[in-house]
């Protein structure tokens, strides 16, 4: 769930059940309740669809 206010940055993944109440970065894996980074995600920009 992700609630008013929240902010989710570029390719960021939440993680299912989590509730997002802050500010997630981008290029990050988010869980819990409430949303806490648990990783940064190691993603070059080649890899990601245009």
């Amino acid at each position: 769930m992700i609630l008013p206010g929240a902010v989710i940055g570029d390719h960021a993944v939440i993680a299912a059940g989590s509730i997002v109440t802050g500010e997630i970065p981008a290029k990050s894996l988010a869980a819990g309740v409430p949303a806490k980074v648990v990783k940064t995600l190691n993603i070059h920009d080649d890899w990601l669809r245009k």
